[in-house]
Parts: C-alpha cells; sequence; structure tokens
C-alpha cells in the first residue's frame, strides 16, 4: 500500500574467531631491542637500507642519535692519521677514542686513534644502537657505545647489485687555480645474497663492496726559480757572502759577484736533492708561483661472509668472516712529497646461543681482530743512498726540507701506526626470575699491539748556504747541509761535522726531553756549544766553537 511502513527482523549469528601472529625474525639475526634502560637510538634496518650515505658509511647513521656528532678539532685530527677520518664518531660529549664498536658482539677497537677498526657496508648491516648514559655492565665499561648487528640468510633468496658513480664534470675551477681542475671520480659498487641452505636449518649470507677513488685539488706554492737551482741569486737584493772567504783579521767575508754562486761550490747532494723540488716562473709571481692538482687515491675492498645453524630447538649457532683492505695515497706537489695510509683489518667470529629451560638463555661469543693502519711517507726504496744522504730513521723516501721564505718540499712523515691483534671470549647468562630479569656473565680480551713510532726528519737549509758547500775543490761532509732530527719536536741528533780548514772531527750530539744539548769530542772534555738561530720560530742549532 503506498505510505504503508512494514518491519523485518533479521537475525545475525556470530562467526567464529581467528588470530594470526606472525614473527618475522630476519634468519637468526639477534634483534637489537628498542626498548630498555639505557639511553640511545636504534637505527633499524629500513633506514639502514634507504637513507641516502655519501660513501656508505653507516656511522653517519649514528648522528641521527641526539647524543652523537661527527669529529672536529684535534679528535679530527688525531682519526686523520689513518687516512680515514669517517671511522669514528663522537658520542655524549666523550672524547673519541671512549666510543667501543661492537660487531656482533665482539670489539673491534682500533688503539691507533680510538676509532673502528673494521667499517663495514651498510649492504652487511642489518640495524645497530647507539647507546649513551646508562647501559647493562655487558656493553663494557666505555661511556659511548656503537652495537652492530650483520644480516643473516632467511627461508627465502634475497640479494641486490648496485654500483654509485660521481664525476667532475660539472666541476667548477677553483679560482685561485692556474691550470684545469683535475679529475675526481668516485665508484662504489657491490652485491649481496643471503638465503637458505637447508630451509628451516641452515642459512648463508655473502656481501662483497668496493670503493674507487681519485681525487684531485689544486695546490699551489711558491718556490725558487730556475736560474737560483743554479745559483743565480741575481733577482734577490740581499747580499750573498762566500762562507769560507772569512778574514780573522777584518771580521769580513766576500760577497759572490753578481750575486752568483759558482757551480763548482755547489754541493751534489743538493743538485740530487733538487730533483725531488720544482722550480717557480718568478718571484713577483706570488702568492704562488707554481700549482698543480695533486691526485689522492682511495681503493678499498671488502667482503663479510655469515653461516647461521638452528642446530635444534634450544640451540643457534654462527660463524662470520669480514676483511677489509682499503688503502689511501696523498701525494703532494713535488715529485716523492706526500703521505699514504695503508688499512686493513680482519674479523672472525663465533657464536652460540643456548635456551636452557623455559627461563634460561646463556650467550658465548669468540672472536678475533686484526687492524693494521700506518701512516708513512710516499715510499721509494734506496732514494736517500741514491741522493747521497745517510744515518736518518727513514731511508726511503725523501726528507722533508724547510727553506726560509718559500715553500719546502720533500716529507717529514716517518712510519708511524699499529698492528692490533685481540682475542675475546665473551659469556653472559640470562634468568627470568618471577618477575625479575638477573643477568650476569664475563669478559676476557688478549690484545698484542705492535707499534712503529719512528721519528719524522726534518732538514732545515738556509737557501744559499744550502748551495755553497764545497771550498777550493774539497767536498765537505753531507751532515754541513745542518741535517737535524727532530722527534716529537725536541731535537736529539746530528752526524758527523767537518769544519773548513780544520782537521776532522766527529761530534756525538745526544739530548734527552729535559736535558740540555751536550758535546763530546775524543780526546776532550765536553765543551759549550753556540747556539745558532737558522729560521724563526725553529729551535736553535748548536755548533762546535773552533780549537
Amino acid at each position: 500500500m503506498v505510505g504503508q511502513h512494514a518491519t523485518e527482523n533479521g537475525t545475525l549469528s556470530v562467526a567464529s574467531e581467528t588470530q594470526t601472529v606472525t614473527v618475522n625474525a630476519g634468519g637468526l639475526a639477534n634483534l637489537l631491542q628498542p626498548e630498555s634502560n639505557d639511553l640511545g637510538n636504534v637505527i633499524a634496518p629500513q633506514r639502514v637500507a634507504q637513507l641516502p650515505l655519501n660513501g656508505r658509511n653507516f656511522l653517519q647513521l649514528g648522528l641521527l642519535s641526539g647524543a652523537a656528532q661527527s669529529n672536529s678539532g684535534a679528535a679530527a685530527s688525531a682519526v686523520g692519521q689513518t687516512g680515514h677520518p669517517g671511522l669514528s664518531i663522537n658520542i655524549a660529549g666523550n672524547e673519541p677514542d671512549f666510543t667501543m664498536y661492537l660487531v656482533n658482539g665482539i670489539q673491534t677497537f682500533g688503539s691507533r686513534a680510538g676509532n673502528t677498526s673494521l667499517n663495514l657496508s651498510v649492504g652487511a648491516i642489518d640495524q645497530f644502537e647507539v647507546h649513551y648514559g646508562f647501559f647493562m655492565p655487558d656493553l663494557g665499561p666505555n661511556p659511548g657505545v656503537v652495537d652492530v648487528i650483520t644480516k643473516s640468510g632467511t627461508n627465502s633468496f634475497h640479494g641486490e647489485l648496485y654500483e654509485y658513480v660521481r664525476n667532475n664534470q660539472m666541476s667548477a675551477r677553483n679560482y685561485f687555480s692556474t691550470v684545469p681542475p683535475g679529475p675526481y671520480h668516485q665508484n662504489q659498487f657491490g652485491v649481496d645474497v643471503g638465503g637458505p641452505i637447508l630451509k628451516n636449518k641452515l642459512f648463508f649470507f655473502a656481501n662483497y663492496e668496493g670503493y674507487r677513488q681519485v681525487q684531485s685539488a689544486f695546490v699551489g706554492a711558491y718556490t725558487p726559480t730556475e736560474a737560483m737551482f743554479n745559483g743565480d741569486f741575481s733577482a734577490l737584493s740581499t747580499p750573498l757572502y762566500n762562507p769560507f772567504s772569512f778574514d780573522p783579521a777584518t771580521g769580513q767575508r766576500q760577497a759572490f759577484a753578481n750575486h752568483i754562486i759558482p757551480s763548482n761550490m755547489i754541493n751534489p747532494v743538493s743538485q740530487k736533492l733538487l730533483q725531488y723540488y720544482l722550480p717557480g716562473s718568478s718571484l713577483a709571481a706570488t702568492p704562488n708561483n707554481i700549482g698543480g692538482n695533486p691526485r689522492t687515491t682511495l681503493n678499498s675492498d671488502q667482503f663479510t661472509g655469515r653461516i647461521d645453524d638452528n642446530v635444534d630447538e634450544r640451540n643457534q649457532v654462527f660463524g662470520q668472516v669480514s676483511w677489509l683492505n682499503s688503502p689511501q695515497s696523498a701525494p703532494g706537489l713535488f715529485p716523492l712529497q706526500g703521505v699514504a695510509h695503508p688499512l686493513n683489518a680482519e674479523l672472525v667470529a663465533l657464536g652460540w646461543t643456548g635456551t636452557l629451560g623455559t627461563t634460561k638463555v646463556n650467550e658465548l661469543r669468540l672472536g678475533w681482530t686484526r687492524n693494521s693502519v700506518y701512516q708513512e711517507g710516499i715510499p721509494h726504496p734506496g732514494i736517500q743512498r741514491q741522493i747521497g744522504i745517510t744515518g736518518t730513521g727513514e731511508a726511503d723516501g725523501v726528507p722533508g726540507i724547510n727553506i726560509s721564505g718559500y715553500t719546502g718540499f720533500g716529507t717529514s712523515t716517518g712510519l708511524l701506526g699499529d698492528i692490533d691483534n685481540v682475542y675475546e671470549i665473551h659469556d653472559s647468562f640470562s634468568w627470568l626470575k618471577g618477575s625479575h630479569q638477573i643477568k650476569f656473565g664475563g669478559d676476557l680480551s688478549y690484545v698484542r699491539t705492535s707499534r712503529a713510532p719512528t721519528p719524522p726528519l726534518v732538514a732545515v737549509f738556509p737557501l744559499p748556504m744550502r748551495l755553497a758547500l764545497k771550498s777550493n775543490g774539497t767536498r765537505m761532509a753531507p751532515s754541513q747541509l745542518c741535517l737535524v732530527l727532530e722527534m716529537h719536536s725536541r731535537i736529539f741528533c746530528l752526524g758527523r761535522l767537518r769544519m773548513a780548514r780544520q782537521k776532522p772531527c766527529h761530534a756525538h750530539i745526544t739530548a734527552g726531553r729535559r736535558r740540555n744539548l751536550i758535546s763530546r769530542i775524543p780526546g776532550k772534555s765536553g765543551r759549550a756549544l753556540r747556539p745558532v738561530s737558522l729560521l724563526p720560530g725553529m729551535p736553535a742549532l748548536h755548533r762546535i766553537p773552533r780549537a
């Protein structure tokens, strides 16, 4: 009927209830707990995989923690000794060498500069946590900890293949550069793959990453001209005096004619040294009369492999091997000038997790790490013997030479670095008792370190005096180049001396950190030495008085 309202009651029955719980454990990777009683931040797998990184250095992600920052000042200089300044971070305002780095519970801490000895690829990292403030003793005594968990295989195959390329095709020329910009090429490539060997039981994961970088930047210098290399100092207004023309009667010396040092008075050792120096175009060209684009190279290769085994429902074991080789070379403007930083690291880790009932779990970690990192000059075997310099601590490089008023050449860096071998055992036992969680264990680390603290070599030559090293055809000892050794800002050794128109003598000059320089001459008692200042701000040298 039109306008009629009808009501029909329906009956609905309750369907059966279903509940599904899905746990994705990512194989056997031991997940870090975001909820704990310490302060810190977990960098989850999604952030590790997706956030962009220049150079794919995972420690850059650690800066997302509110208490972490990159190194600066003296701290950055110390880590720079490794040639890899991104190998450490500052946590909670502490010194960088107070930060501990863990990979699956194994310490990867380098004694050279407090850096991580193993900079794993982000392709091999599942997640990591930056700890600071209050945390449990099983993380160690350090006030800051970076705890890394690596990836493991799962019941399905997964992997990635990648390459990142950067070059200087769009780079502008340096404003002060007199030469075209040099090359900049950065290639980072790698592959990682993981999956099952035996489903639900045995899994594998492997990662390889390579990094190739060629970088150049303009370097300017101010050096003597080609004419000055040959003894012609006519471009200078300052008179040059022949050091061997001293007249005791008048107390005067004779000046070189036209400011030119005769070629027969130039020592052949100096001439050979000049092969590793470059002349400038003109003294009027300031601040730089020569320039170039030295190429810094970094070639890095690393590999990580991991095997996980579910022995049974109560026992899981894993084994991991990681290897890193990352040499860096930074040459200077002049031949055989610059520094090199060889770096090599290895890690072997074994782990067992045992469930000893419904409330007890034991974790055991065994590990060995080896870290080799050095800073050295650009090596060239036997170069000092070819030049004619003997008695230095490092004979396979051009010594660092400073010239007043000009840019120096050579390298004053000797072999400096460490080899660390660390053997570790870590065991922890967790017991859930009612509403309480009890945890105890122990750590044992055996560290063997080999250190090479060879002092740097510095030669100080006043330029005209450096060239005038012959008199009347009589060759003078190379030690008259005023060659000195400097160790920890202390002059401590001078070699053989031969004084003009005098009988040869041998001086052995020694110095301690808190002793004055002394001289011992065969057949005579110790005699006082007169200080001779060569350069402003330089420690005074000492010369034996005439007999």
